[in-house]
This record gives C-alpha cells, sequence and structure tokens, in this order.
C-alpha cells in the first residue's frame, strides 16, 4: 500500500487552499472588513479611572473602608447627540446618554460592579463663575437583580472633575462637545478631583487619582485574514513552481481528494449568507 509522508501531506493542503482559495478570501475579507466597519462606524472610546474612597458622607457600608482603592473604565458612543442637561444647574450645560459599558473593581475585598448604563455630563463656562464640570455617571442595569452589599442596594458611581473659573472661564473644556480624550486632572485642583459611590441608603466621596484613554484592541479578524491571505500566497507559488500534487497521489486519492474539495466548496457557500448576516448585525 502507498505511503504519503508528512512533506506530501502538508502540500496537499496547499494545493487544496490553492483549489478553494478565492471563496476562503472572499469569505474572510468580507467578515473582516465588515467587522472593520462595525468598529469604525461605532468608534467607541474607553476611558480607564483609578482614585480611593475618601471619606463617608451618609451611613456606612460593612465591607468598604476609608481609603480603599478601585480600578475602573467606561467604554462610550462618541457620536451620541447632547441634550440640554436637567434639572438646571447652573454648574452644567449638557448630558450625553453615551456610555455602553463600565467596570468599578475593588481589589482589597474583590468587589466589582458593572453595567451598561451612563451618562456624560459636561459645563463649559457655565454661569458658575464661568467655571468648567465633566461628571460621568454609572448606574446598574436596572433589568438585573439589584446590586447588594452587605444590605445596602448600589445605586450609582460618579466621576466630578470641577475647574473653578474665577469669573475669567477654565481651561478644562474647550467646548460644551463630549470629550473624545480624557480631561486633563493638571488643570483641577486635587480637592476638585472628586466622585461619588451612592448607595440608596449610604454614600461616600471618592478621591480620584487618574483619568486616561484606553486603546482599543485591533479587530481580529483582520489578522485571521493576513494568516489565509499567506497560505493563499503559498498555495499560489507552489502551483506556479510547477508543483502536481496528483501526480502524486494515486487515482483513489485523487478522487478523495476532488470530493473533500467539493464539499468544502459547499459548506462554505451554504455558510458565507449566514455568518455575514450575523456580521452586519454585529452579533459576532
Amino acid at each position: 500500500m502507498q505511503t504519503i509522508d508528512i512533506r506530501q501531506i502538508q502540500n496537499e493542503i496547499v494545493l487544496f487552499i490553492g483549489c478553494q482559495g478565492s471563496r476562503l478570501v472572499l469569505f474572510l475579507f468580507l467578515l473582516a472588513a465588515s467587522f472593520a466597519g462595525r468598529v469604525q462606524a461605532q468608534g467607541t472610546v474607553t476611558f480607564g479611572f483609578s482614585g480611593f474612597i475618601q471619606y463617608q458622607q451618609a451611613g456606612p457600608v460593612a465591607g468598604l473602608s476609608l481609603g480603599d482603592t478601585f480600578q475602573c473604565s467606561f467604554t462610550f458612543d462618541p457620536h451620541t447627540t447632547g441634550v440640554p442637561h436637567a434639572p438646571a444647574d447652573n454648574t452644567l450645560d449638557t448630558d450625553y446618554w453615551t456610555i455602553l459599558s463600565w467596570s468599578v473593581t475593588i481589589p482589597t475585598n474583590g468587589l466589582t460592579f458593572s453595567g451598561s448604563f451612563g451618562e456624560v455630563s459636561v459645563g463649559n463656562n457655565a454661569p458658575w463663575y464661568a467655571s468648567d464640570r465633566y461628571i460621568v455617571t454609572m448606574f446598574p442595569n436596572s433589568n438585573q437583580p439589584p446590586v447588594m452589599v452587605s444590605g445596602h442596594q448600589f445605586a450609582y458611581f460618579q466621576i466630578d472633575l470641577f475647574a473653578f473659573g474665577n469669573g475669567t472661564g477654565a481651561q478644562l473644556l474647550a467646548n460644551s462637545l463630549l470629550p473624545v480624550t480624557p480631561p486633563d486632572m493638571a488643570l483641577v485642583t486635587e480637592n476638585n478631583r472628586t466622585g461619588r459611590f451612592v448607595f440608596t441608603d449610604a454614600s461616600f466621596q471618592n478621591q480620584m487619582t487618574s483619568l486616561t484613554s484606553v486603546p482599543e484592541p485591533p479587530p481580529v479578524a483582520l489578522a485571521v485574514l493576513g494568516i489565509l491571505m499567506l497560505a493563499v500566497f503559498q498555495a499560489a507559488r507552489e502551483r506556479r513552481n510547477g508543483y502536481n500534487a496528483n501526480q502524486r497521489l494515486c487515482p483513489v486519492e485523487v478522487d478523495a481528494l476532488k470530493r473533500l474539495q467539493a464539499e468544502t466548496a459547499a459548506e462554505l457557500d451554504a455558510l458565507l449568507p449566514a455568518i455575514l448576516d450575523k456580521a452586519f448585525k454585529g452579533e459576532l
């Protein structure tokens, strides 16, 4: 019985990719393009921030202590349209219901809070002494069970940066548009880099220590496409060099390879519409 060595098997795979390459390239290219296009269309931005619990404002919560640090992030859609701030506040003018996801972790006690709802509120040259203000409020999801800590129901977590304008204007914000880069905390005095950790019957004031951009990861689909393209180019090179795997195989193996090629082509043709439909709907 004829045997086939590893190199021969590798060559058959290369030949097979070469035969099916156009379908595979089209399949993954459209998938990657739709994924990349979706990411670009969404244009999400992620900020990371950190700080610590500075003091208790109302009511204690067992498990939370002064000085507890937190590490957090939130992701938002920078294309969100703003609406007039409500209720009226002489330090804020525009609200953006823009937050898509957020997470707050307190490492010392292992607590993590998260959600997919929240707003960014800004005020630029506001009536209060022409000051600037930047507030991010993160709420738990209303369709999920309440988040409880030692019998206390979590209500919201908030960042609050306030730059006093002294009647001449502040430099924290250039305008009332939704900031797509983090406001510079160096322009805010330390006692105005605050925030709140609020429960329905208790609250703490926080001190913010950092606010930075978090780079978005590159689309994985594009990397997969690149790997496939290398395989197809290798197959094309082998064929240009005159390699013909059919000459190395017995007739039975040639027929089996052709059947496998035909079956795979049919499977790819059948899968392509469903995969692309999910990709364009953002369900992958």
